[in-house]
């Protein structure tokens, strides 16, 4: 285990979006949730308030943010 590489080190090129929890749970039912005013259209990380990464999501247009891979979370 001391070799590997959290599943995000891969993705730290891409903009990082911190969510609430109830937006998680809306994410992890497939459902799209407002993005941050700041958050450019595209792909970006999905992180926890407590900093677990949980997957992709991609930023459309309209300003909402969709569940693209998501991570199996539950121990």
């Amino acid at each position: 285990d001391q070799y590997l590489l959290p599943v995000n080190s891969a993705l730290s090129d891409l903009p990082v979006q911190i969510l609430k929890s109830s937006d998680v749970s809306l994410l992890k039912n497939g459902l799209a949730i407002e993005a941050d005013s700041t958050a450019q259209i595209g792909v970006l990380s999905l992180v926890t308030e407590n900093g677990q990464f949980i997957g992709v999501g991609k930023v459309l247009p309209n300003g909402t943010i969709m569940p693209k891979r998501l991570m199996n979370t539950t121990r």
